[in-house]
């Protein structure tokens, strides 16, 4: 498949993913970062859903889903993607195991892929109006991380953050923003609600169009819960996003300044090793040249 994915499997390795689903999902959100993804991950956790994806969730909880992600995206790269069934049992039936619903990155990334491996699944298109807001609140959330030098040094030092960043680096920065965020976030956004529209209608399949002011009746009569006695929840405002990595980002950052000394402790021994060596053979040559 590529050379530099089985090195970068091999490098930072990660635990295998469940070896088959056991729970049906049954709702698909479609809508990019920033556009009520939180907000209705909580809504749907609070309608019953067992378990949730959202990029929280990945980046805490199911990060070993990250290299059959990074496969798949290849896979697609090269115009290689399997059929249906195997889109469903190898990837996302794995990737997905015990969720009942999805919201957010990295399922969002694999839109179209989804639709196709969850035919029966019911779909939601969550998004914000105003794409100026939206856009503001991406840069002011998602791109100072996907701009940091931090997380880049350390990803080559520890596996989550390195898939983390490979992921989000190549799916949301090359793919979606064509690597130039101010002049292709306002297009990308529009793009990908037409693109997907424009598939929901060719397969005549029903969705929602839903933003959170719509709050919980259109969503609960779409996917056929009863409207809780309860305000619709709120997601987490821009300025939160960083501090809320840090919650497991801080760990993993230290975990990576521990390996970078230890690579960093062999390169010098290795080094010195060759200094020596390079050192003792011209000693040798003097005393052989004085003879």
């Amino acid at each position: 498949m590529s050379i530099s994915f089985a090195i970068a499997k091999h490098l930072y390795p990660l635990p295998e993913c469940p070896p088959k689903r056991t729970k049906e999902l049954q709702v698909i959100a479609l809508g990019l970062p920033r556009s009520g993804t939180e907000s209705l991950h909580k809504a749907l956790l609070e309608l019953g859903y067992s378990r949730v994806s959202h990029g929280f969730d990945w980046h805490f909880n199911n990060i070993q889903s990250s290299p059959l992600y990074y496969e798949l995206a290849l896979l697609r790269s090269q115009n290689r993607l399997p059929d249906r069934d195997t889109l469903r049992t190898k990837y996302f039936d794995r990737i997905l195991a015990d969720y009942e619903a999805t919201t957010d990155i990295p399922t969002v990334w694999f839109a179209e892929e989804l639709l196709l491996a969850y035919p029966d699944a019911k779909v939601i298109l969550n998004r914000r109006q105003d794409v100026t807001a939206w856009k503001k609140s991406f840069e002011g959330s998602v791109l100072p991380m996907m701009r940091s030098w931090t997380y880049w040094f350390y990803s080559w030092f520890q596996a989550e953050t390195y898939w983390v960043v490979a992921l989000t680096l190549w799916l949301h920065g090359k793919v979606l923003f064509r690597d130039d965020f101010e002049r292709e976030a306002e297009r990308a956004y529009v793009e990908h609600y037409e693109r997907l529209e424009e598939v929901l209608r060719s397969e005549r399949r029903e969705f929602l169009r839903w933003g959170v002011e719509d709050g919980w009746e259109p969503l609960c009569k779409f996917i056929g819960k009863p409207v809780p006695n309860t305000p619709f929840p709120n997601g987490n405002i821009a300025s939160e996003f960083g501090p809320k990595l840090m919650t497991v980002d801080e760990e993993r950052f230290r975990h990576a300044r521990r390996n970078a000394a230890k690579v960093g402790a062999v390169f010098a021994a290795v080094v010195g090793v060759g200094i020596y060596g390079l050192m003792w053979r011209k000693g040798i040559s003097g005393l052989q040249r004085g003879l």
